[in-house]
């Protein structure tokens, strides 16, 4: 963190604070969660019907090792889909938060700049995301569906913005 060092130089540390205590919520819309479950289960359909008939993989393999890659593949599948559907973004304690195969964390003073990225009207399908950096330059993405969390992050988003600007003014 960079607050004690910002502290010991006088500086001021950007703060966050949400429209309420901790909001929480889905990262990803119900609609693109449906929508990955199906390509899935359509995905484990079609395998299932090659491995039947006998053409799942090249010829010029072995049949237990081409089942063996397509079962692996499927199982990463599912295993990104699993996340898809139970990730969950938060703003806790001063962190911007996503549950995710791996947990994605920014701290809000280390942040640099923030865009909200949006496609209004295919939000369902397009979650919208916020692209934030940090003052070391570190890049983390955000999705959330959730309407609370996103109006949080546009407000996160000008207010670090007007911070930073009246940073650079000073």
């Amino acid at each position: 963190m960079t607050e004690p060092l910002f502290d010991k130089l006088g500086l001021s540390t950007f703060k966050f604070q949400p429209s309420t205590p901790e909001p929480s919520g889905r990262a990803f819309s119900l609609t693109f969660r449906i929508l990955a479950m199906t390509m899935l289960v359509m995905s484990l359909v079609w395998m299932l019907r090659l491995w039947f008939v006998g053409d799942l993989g090249a010829q010029e393999t072995s049949p237990a090792s081409a089942k063996v890659w397509f079962v692996a593949a499927w199982g990463l599948m599912a295993y990104t889909c699993w996340h898809i559907w139970t990730s969950r973004t938060s703003i806790q304690d001063q962190t911007l938060a996503q549950s995710w195969i791996w947990n994605k964390q920014v701290a809000v003073s280390e942040l640099a700049f923030c865009k909200l990225i949006r496609v209004k009207g295919l939000e369902a399908v397009l979650a919208p995301r916020l692209y934030a950096r940090t003052l070391n330059g570190k890049i983390t993405v955000l999705y959330t569906a959730d309407p609370l969390v996103l109006k949080d992050f546009e407000r996160l988003c000008q207010e670090l913005t007007q911070f930073r600007n009246e940073l650079l003014q000073a």
